[in-house]
């Protein structure tokens, strides 16, 4: 049975207060431990024998096989370490302890005893030595009390330290790191010894390998082993790989492309991510340290993206996706130890590619059913890809024609958001002073027009007409939808045609689109009646009209009957009763959809004539001779004046209308009258009724 660890001290402390007092005779212990497990030495080393609670007044001498006895060495009650002499071969040494009386005793003084436990030295390198990892991260992060044997994971390319704990003396330490020595090596002096893998790349398992050599006289060959215990090292995947977009980072509209990643890993697996580029993500100017992708854009300043932040090194277990991303493919593809290429599908919005990149570490390496913990990190380097805008992207232009050459307006609908359209004729020219811009919608809230706070000047920021209909109090401008853009234009002729091009307002990324706006002429279209009369409808006539055309009346914004395609021959549609004058606009289009849809617009004005119903009445229906009376005219029009006649003569001057009724004086009546009313425009005389109702005024009998 083990002596209780207290045990010893006391039996010693009894044994010096019998000394002392002289009530007895005492002898050394000798069930005294001898530590024994770090007696191992290279050839012509020594030990260092440790004798745990070596008493005092008690003198320890170790005892070869032969009876040769070293020097004595006095215990204090604390541990005493004896070294050996120069040791060439495996050998046993017993300790002697003699007691020393401390008193004068007529006793004899006690024999010397040999201690229970022995001391074996082993000649060679102790390959039982403890190595560890230095400040390295734990893989199994649940471990409460991770052990030294327990892996480790460390960053791509970093160098690891090992420690080499009680070192001999005499023999050299290097790491042989899956296979291949580390060239480092350090000697041994008892002592815990360090030692660098140098960078690492790969998961790998890391021994120890310890060397003694010999002089040339000692006739001894060089002995070298490799400790027992062997560590293992898992490495995170390289995040520093190239990244690149393969053609080329601009792409036409929903053009798929590949990202190019270098040097790739067989040991990882890798899995694009992509995101729409928001606005706030480009960067204009310096950066100021930010972390971008960049594409060069011919002829502009190279556009850049700002990137979201790497992997942290101790993030590796808890990789998110960032927020936006969406990923790529149905799972990540591995790597081939060179280029690998990852597909994009085909994009419509500029975006940024990311890449995650993963390593499965399996925690016991010797043990190919163990766990498996996964590494993940984004690699430092990312994709930027810039799409052209649509060049098939169905445009609706409308410009008035007047006569055979268009007027000096051309409206532009339907635009991509977020692009301008420059536009020239395609017969050669400079192109139209300012482009057509269609305004984006806030990236947050779908229902609002980009504020101000997110636009940037030389960007996009491109104003927008106020909206056609008068908003109600307190209404949210942001939430209406902008006029569409209105260019100014020198009139053309008919028959031509206008090229464009679209340019991506924050990139400068330009395409021309794929088709000419054609400025086809348009037959003589015109009213049946210039003038009609108030409550009358409205003829439209189309000569000659073209059934590759589609002919749409319009009045104020409202159709006019329906479209009516072309037939060769005349077309006409009529309008409902009028009464006021109109500008009818006949939208001449297209019937086959051709890239660009131009609406020709025909302005055909209808003037109205003054009402001819309205009532007439006299104020007194009889009157005496020579008095007069007054004509009243109810509802009269504003624009029109009145004029009362009697029979072909003009009684008085005009007045004009005013909404309401209206009087005229007759003047002194020497006969029985009727007076009628006559209304003609204000600013078209020529254009005038009589009206129909008629006032009669009578004598009164016997005047």
């Amino acid at each position: 049975m083990n002596t209780p660890d207290h045990a010893i001290p006391l039996r010693s402390a009894r044994d010096r207060l019998i000394d002392l007092l002289g009530i007895g005779d005492t002898y050394p212990l000798t069930d005294l431990h001898v530590v024994s497990d770090q007696l191992k030495v290279t050839y012509g080393g020594t030990a260092r024998v440790p004798i745990e609670n070596a008493q005092a007044g008690v003198s320890y001498r170790l005892c070869d096989p032969e009876g040769n006895l070293g020097d004595p060495h006095q215990g204090k009650d604390t541990t005493l370490e004896i070294e050996t002499p120069v040791v060439e071969a495996d050998v046993t040494y017993r300790i002697l302890a003699t007691k020393h009386s401390l008193t004068a005793s007529e006793l004899p003084a006690q024999s010397p005893r040999f201690l229970n436990e022995t001391a074996p030295v082993k000649v060679g390198i102790n390959t039982s030595l403890a190595i560890r990892f230095l400040e390295v991260q734990v893989l199994d992060g649940t471990l409460s009390d991770p052990k030294p044997s327990d892996p480790r994971i460390a960053p791509y390319g970093s160098s690891v330290e090992v420690q080499v704990d009680a070192t001999q003396e005499g023999v050299q330490y290097s790491l042989i790191v899956d296979g291949r020595q580390v060239p480092e090596s350090k000697p041994g002096d008892l002592g815990p010894v360090s030692l660098q893998t140098g960078p690492m790349t790969e998961d790998a398992g890391i021994r120890v390998r310890a060397t003694k050599t010999f002089p040339a006289s000692a006739h001894r060959a060089d002995e070298s082993d490799l400790l027992e215990t062997r560590l293992h090292l898992k490495v995170i995947a390289n995040p520093g790989l190239a990244v690149s977009a393969d053609p080329q980072p601009i792409l036409g509209y929903r053009q798929g492309a590949a990202i190019k990643i270098a040097d790739t890993q067989e040991s990882a697996t890798y899995r694009a991510y992509l995101r729409r580029i928001p606005d706030a993500d480009f960067v204009r100017g310096d950066t100021r340290g930010a972390d971008i992708a960049t594409v060069p854009v011919p002829g502009w300043p190279d556009v850049q993206v700002q990137k979201p932040p790497p992997t942290a090194p101790q993030a590796w277990r808890t990789w998110q996706m960032p927020a936006g991303y969406a990923p790529l493919g149905d799972a990540p593809v591995p790597g081939t130890g060179g280029e690998l290429r990852l597909a994009i599908p085909s994009l419509t919005d500029d975006s940024l590619v990311i890449v995650q990149v993963l390593k499965q570490h399996r925690v016991n390496a010797d043990h190919p059913d163990s766990a498996i913990i996964t590494s993940a990190v984004q690699l430092n380097q990312a994709a930027a890809l810039l799409v052209r805008p649509d060049p098939e992207r169905v445009l609706t232009l409308r410009v008035p024609v007047i006569g055979t050459q268009t007027g000096d307006s051309l409206q532009v609908a339907d635009g991509q958001p977020g692009v301008f359209y420059h536009f020239r004729p395609s017969s050669g020219g400079d192109e139209l002073p300012l482009p057509a811009y269609f305004h984006q919608r806030d990236e947050g809230d779908g229902t609002q027009n980009k504020g101000v706070d997110q636009l940037g000047v030389d960007i996009d920021l491109a104003l927008a007409a106020e909206p056609e209909t008068p908003l109600a109090v307190g209404a949210d401008l942001a939430k209406v939808f902008p006029r569409l853009p209105l260019l100014d234009i020198t009139p053309l002729p008919a028959g031509n045609s206008l090229a464009c091009r679209a340019v991506k307002a924050q990139t400068r990324v330009e395409v021309a689109m794929a088709q000419l706006a054609q400025l086809a002429a348009v037959p003589a279209i015109r009213a049946e009646q210039a003038v009609v009369d108030y409550g009358g409808s409205a003829k439209i006539l189309i000569p000659d009209s073209q059934p590759e055309d589609q002919y749409q009346v319009t009045l104020a914004g409202a159709v006019v009957g329906p479209a009516l395609t072309g037939n060769h021959g005349e077309r006409a549609v009529s309008s409902e009763p009028l009464h006021a004058d109109a500008v009818f606009e006949v939208v001449v289009s297209s019937v086959v959809l051709q890239g660009m849809r131009v609406e020709r617009v025909v302005a055909v004005a209808v003037l109205v004539r003054p009402n001819a119903a309205l009532p007439v009445s006299a104020t007194a229906d009889t009157v005496a001779l020579n008095t007069g009376s007054q004509i009243v005219v109810e509802h009269s029009q504003p624009g029109v004046d009145y004029q009362l006649l009697r029979g072909q003569a003009a009684i008085g001057p005009s007045l004009p209308g005013n909404g309401a009724k209206i009087v005229l004086p007759t003047g002194p009546i020497a006969a029985d009258t009727t007076f009628s009313v006559a209304a003609a425009r204000a600013d078209k005389p020529e254009i005038a009724v009589v009206l129909a109702a008629q006032a009669t005024v009578k004598l009164k009998s016997g005047a």
